[in-house]
């Protein structure tokens, strides 16, 4: 009896087709940082299952951002610090380019978000000063800018001004400071103000410290005269006090106490 073959049955294969990620659209096409920091970019499209990355290159390899949950309507990204690209034509424009992964790993096409890098000035001069308790002080801070915003901030890290300052320099007047000591204070200056998308920025130099030094004056304790004299002869003076070197005058004069000399006036 011959054998019959059996007959092939059918094998069914179910074949799964995920949806890729979604379309982002950019809330605003371009955008503006410092250089060095970071930046917000809003893209809309996602839905809320679906997370969100930025890259600093098109084939999305190098991340410009943590990854972050998608919301639906408007989602948010937070960039990492953004520097220029030295190999690009316009290395103060990055690109930086957005997708979409669904919770399936699925990925969407890219959208991207031209960010134009403004570059914080160095930080202003100033130098150090020296002045006697009760003094008021004038400060100037020197910009390499001909218009820029100062910060003045003082030792407790309180904000003591802030100046629009239409020339290369700023002033500031301190009352006098009453306690004998070194103090630590700083100054800052910022770009003038760029305005892209309605968003204003103005990036601040790395603040310059310097040292406000206040001495106390030195205290006569008494002084002792020569009572008598003759027409061309010498009076003996005698002042004593508790530090510093004396100054004498024929009239009492209101002198810098850190002014050091010795005059000894003869009576004409």
């Amino acid at each position: 009896m011959e054998e019959v073959p059996a007959k092939a049955v059918p094998q069914k294969k179910t074949i799964y087709v995920r949806n890729e990620g979604s379309t982002l659209t950019p809330i605003y096409t371009t955008d503006s940082a410092c250089v060095g920091s970071l930046t917000y970019l809003t893209v809309s499209g996602a839905n809320n299952s679906e997370t969100l990355r930025a890259y600093f290159d098109a084939n999305c390899t190098i991340p410009a951002s943590d990854v972050v949950n998608a919301h639906l309507g408007n989602s948010n990204i937070q960039t990492y610090p953004i520097l220029p690209d030295n190999n690009s034509p316009n290395p103060n424009i990055r690109r930086i380019y957005i997708r979409a992964t669904t919770a399936f790993g699925c990925t969407g096409p890219s959208t991207f978000v031209d960010v134009y890098l403004v570059t914080p000035p160095p930080p202003p001069t100033i130098s150090n000063i020296t002045v006697c308790a009760n003094q008021s002080i004038r400060l100037i801070a020197t910009s390499t800018l001909p218009t820029s915003y100062f910060s003045w901030v003082a030792p407790n890290n309180s904000i003591l001004a802030t100046h629009v300052a239409t020339t290369y320099y700023d002033t500031l007047i301190i009352p006098g400071i009453t306690t004998p000591e070194n103090y630590l204070y700083r100054v800052g200056n910022g770009t003038g103000f760029t305005t892209r998308n309605g968003f204003p920025i103005s990036c601040y130099s790395d603040y310059k410290y310097f040292t406000i030094t206040v001495i106390a004056p030195p205290t006569l304790v008494s002084t002792t005269i020569g009572d008598t004299t003759c027409p061309g002869g010498t009076a003996f003076l005698q002042a004593t006090g508790n530090s510093g070197t004396y100054l004498w005058y024929k009239m009492p004069l209101e002198v810098p106490c850190w002014v050091l000399a010795l005059h000894l006036l003869h009576p004409h």
